[in-house]
């Protein structure tokens, strides 16, 4: 009697435990799609016009693009969120917080499939926000040696040699090689 009553306890135990993992989870996954949804009512509104970029609007996007990354930093989403919310923070002149955003990025999900993309912009950034060849010419030598297969590398060998250049210095060599031609 006392076995059976303990086997059935038990039975009783792990059902309930079952029921309730599956409740949190269902709870994670409306909080998760409430939250996206969110985002894409927030995304719709800052791109209405994309040439002006409200800055308030602005915040509160790479807010809750950083929330969501936190809260389910495994979902698939939370990568592209980190990338977008880097991206308006260089629309809103905010590089050094770009700069942040993006490394994070690269230390957390170094196996992501945004990584030469990332390289490319992180260079960017260092070159033209900050005149920081050394450090743009280190994204894009990275980029070049880490991910020789990506369809980035023709652009970014372009992009590398052109770095911390004057554009006379790269338009000034092709009008000599093009007089040269002739």
């Amino acid at each position: 009697m006392k076995l059976t009553l303990l086997r059935n306890s038990i039975i009783v135990l792990g059902l309930s435990m079952f029921v309730f993992v599956s409740c949190q989870q269902t709870d994670v996954k409306k909080e998760a799609k409430d939250l996206r949804t969110e985002l894409n009512t927030l995304q719709k509104e800052l791109m209405a016009n994309p040439q002006t970029l409200d800055a308030v609007k602005g915040d509160s996007m790479v807010l809750l693009y950083k929330k969501y990354a936190i809260k389910y930093p495994n979902d698939s989403m939370s990568v592209e969120y980190l990338f977008r919310a880097a991206e308006i923070q260089m629309g809103l002149n905010k590089n050094e917080e770009c700069i942040k955003s993006l490394s994070y990025i690269q230390k957390t999900y170094p196996n992501s499939k945004v990584m030469p993309m990332l390289l490319q912009f992180k260079a960017f950034i260092y070159d033209d926000k900050f005149n920081d060849f050394d450090k743009a010419r280190a994204c894009m030598d990275e980029l070049i040696e880490n991910y020789p297969e990506s369809e980035l590398i023709p652009n970014a060998k372009a992009y590398r040699n052109m770095i911390g250049k004057n554009p006379e210095e790269i338009f000034g060599k092709m009008d000599s090689t093009a007089t040269n031609a002739n």
